[in-house]
């Protein structure tokens, strides 16, 4: 079997930052930039895993951009999978979340398996109740397992899935199953330091055996490990922290479970997939420390933020976009109280 899928997460369309219209945009334009590339290659598939929205309240505009981009897919009938992050959860837990709405408009497959005793439920995500935790594509040859966000109760979930999964992996080889996508909104502990309370590599080792590909979503970091664990990243910038990550963006994965890519190490399993890691078009974010020292007055400071910003300008003047500038003022400023 030969397929081909994007994973995108933590697109947070919506998000006005910085109270900039232009803002809500660059987030939007983010994201149609990757449903158009799913839809020209085409692909057979794309995953969202998790914080498609920056909110769970949000308005018409925010619905309208998200439709604009998954039509493209749905006009071509590439499906959407997705799961629910901690952004795109209703407030009530009996609510109906933006994500549900999508899906049952056809935009998109709302992964949304139920829960037993801190486990999820396998079983075939159903249309009418909008509810499961896996849907088959490609013939039923390809099988897409999503966990939604578990906060607190993530490490619990995640030992309950791997139990159902190795129970479950004879029931899979009899139905023809040849690869497994697992789709969760968590993250790798230590990745980013401040964020705290996140699984640690051995919490994830024991989905290893009965998953071909894990999508995370949630950290807007990018990494992967082991040929697996993959996490692309924000699609624009969150925030300045972000800046320094250059190579957010999404994954285009190859799939071939008849000539798998041998890995180095022979204890390991064979690879069925190639994830080439891409970046995604986005504004640039550039971080500058102003030097205020010695200045007096208002008009001070202004001039010499001009003179940056004018000495600088030319040099992105033909890029894609022109450049969001984080100013940061640095040194003891001499204004008068009065």
């Amino acid at each position: 079997m030969r397929a081909s899928f994007i994973h995108i997460a933590d697109t947070h369309l919506g998000y006005e930052q910085y109270g900039v219209r232009e803002r809500f945009n660059d987030f939007s334009r983010a994201f149609w930039d990757i449903m158009a590339e799913a839809a020209h290659r085409p692909v057979d598939f794309v995953v969202i895993a998790g914080d498609l929205f920056n909110k769970r309240a949000i308005d018409a505009q925010t619905l309208i951009h998200a439709i604009e981009g998954l039509k493209k897919l749905k006009d071509k009938g590439i499906p959407v999978i997705a799961i629910e992050g901690n952004h795109d959860r209703s407030y009530y837990r009996d609510g109906t979340s933006w994500l549900q709405f999508l899906s049952y408009q056809g935009f998109l497959i709302l992964l949304h398996p139920v829960m037993r005793d801190g486990a999820p439920v396998l079983a075939h995500w159903q249309p009418d109740t909008m509810l499961g935790s896996h849907v088959d594509l490609l013939g039923g040859r390809l099988r897409v397992y999503g966990l939604p966000w578990q906060g607190a109760a993530t490490n619990r979930s995640m030992e309950g899935l791997a139990n159902a999964l190795e129970a479950s992996r004879a029931q899979e080889e009899t139905e023809g199953i040849e690869y497994r996508l697992l789709m969760m909104h968590t993250g790798l502990e230590g990745i980013v330091p401040r964020i705290q309370g996140l699984p640690s590599m051995s919490q994830f080792q024991p989905l290893r055996s009965w998953v071909d590909y894990l999508a995370l979503g949630h950290v807007h970091k990018p990494y992967e490990f082991d040929g697996w664990m993959y996490n692309p990243g924000s699609t624009e910038t969150c925030g300045a922290e972000e800046a320094a990550w250059e190579d957010r963006g999404y994954y285009f994965v190859e799939i071939d479970t008849g000539e798998p890519e041998r890995v180095v190490d022979p204890n390991k399993p064979a690879r069925y997939h190639r994830a080439t890691h891409l970046v995604s078009k986005r504004r640039p974010f550039v971080r500058h420390e102003l030097r205020v020292d010695g200045l007096n007055e208002p008009d001070a400071l202004y001039a010499r933020l001009e003179d940056y910003c004018r000495r600088e300008g030319p040099e992105h003047r033909e890029g894609y976009l022109r450049p969001l500038v984080q100013i940061h003022l640095v040194g003891t400023l001499n204004f008068d109280a009065g």
